[in-house]
């Protein structure tokens, strides 16, 4: 433990997923334009229904934010001293926030506020690397009212050159003030015809991919 968040959790960002489905991209090109604008929000709210690859989004985005080298594209570089350390799974200035386990070998249903203050004792210090600190809370609609108050605080009075990423099924489920605060990044369920076409690029046959459909 690190005092944030199980290993496990932290080890689930260490990678962007191979595969971006293109449903995806919208989302992205509006956090990279930001990004590359220098019009980075200090909180993100990314929202959207269970299943369409948020996590994959997610993680493609803490590579980009902790890349030295950015590509035109906004993705990371993949080679750089940030993305060595993400992908190693040691970078000092990148915390994940997820249910921790429990007494009896599960995963708690809740986020408590000893981790959120934790975390918020992490974002305070100074930069490692020189660049963003970054926290992705997933599920953050599983804060619990005391541990969705310890975040407000920080998330009224950011501290420089923090990003943090709230991950959601039920964005509804989160503090309005809380909401009120962050940037909207939704993931939107594809049209049909999209989830078709990407479904056939995985092996999926087409026949059975419409029946899922």
């Amino acid at each position: 433990m690190d005092g944030v968040t199980a290993p496990h959790f932290r080890d689930r960002f260490r990678e962007p997923e191979n595969v971006n489905p293109p449903w995806l991209e919208l989302p992205f090109a509006h956090f990279a334009e930001a990004l590359a604008g220098g019009r980075l929000a200090h909180a993100w709210l990314l929202g959207g229904p269970r299943g369409l690859g948020k996590r994959v989004l997610a993680k493609r985005i803490a590579a980009s934010v902790l890349c030295q080298r950015r590509l035109v594209t906004g993705d990371a570089c993949g080679t750089c001293r940030g993305c060595q350390l993400r992908l190693a799974g040691t970078h000092p200035d990148f915390h994940p926030l997820g249910l921790e386990s429990n007494d009896r070998g599960g995963l708690r249903t809740e986020i408590v506020i000893d981790q959120v203050r934790a975390l918020c004792e992490r974002l305070a210090q100074t930069s490692h690397a020189g660049g963003y600190r970054l926290a992705i809370i997933d599920p953050a609609d599983a804060l619990n009212p005391n541990s969705a108050n310890a975040l407000l605080k920080t998330l009224e009075e950011p501290p420089p050159d923090v990003v943090m990423m709230l991950v959601a099924n039920e964005p509804s489920r989160l503090l309005p003030t809380l909401r009120s605060r962050c940037r909207r990044l939704d993931v939107r369920l594809p049209v049909r015809a999209q989830a078709a076409e990407w479904l056939a690029t995985q092996t999926v046959d087409a026949a059975a991919a419409v029946r899922a459909l």
